[in-house]
């Protein structure tokens, strides 16, 4: 699936896709979409597992679960799709609101009578910019 094609899906369209009645059985993990319906009964702890979760933002469990890097990439291999926009929770891309009158707020230089703080050497050592 290139960039191009990505599906986007509500999460209200993910929730009517549990299993029942011969919907699809679809999760979202870390807003990604994937139909894992091919996968449950190979799930090493059982479809069952799956199942609690269909339909749903299964990435607490997902993470819980301590998967292994090789269902990380067998999960992947099911992916058809991302949330939009509005109902991602972890790719948002965050825009930094401007500081009042739209400039970046300066910082005042320090008065003749007050003392800079300077850094410990324990920050220079575990902040890296020093």
């Amino acid at each position: 699936m290139t960039s191009e094609d990505v599906k986007e899906y509500s999460l209200s369209e993910v929730a009517t896709k549990n299993g029942k009645d011969g919907a699809p059985c679809w999760i979202v993990v870390r807003d990604k979409v994937y139909d894992v319906g091919s996968f449950m009964i190979e799930h090493p702890g059982g479809a069952d597992l799956i199942e609690e979760v269909l339909g749903t933002d299964a990435t607490k469990d997902f993470d819980d679960a301590g998967h292994s890097n090789d269902a990380i990439t067998i999960l992947k291999k099911t992916k058809i799709g991302i949330l939009v926009e509005t109902d991602r929770k972890y790719d948002k891309k965050k825009k930094k609101k401007p500081a009042e009158g739209g400039e970046k707020k300066k910082k005042k230089p320090a008065e003749d009578g007050e003392k800079k703080k300077k850094r410990s050497c324990k920050t220079r050592m575990t902040c890296g910019v020093c």
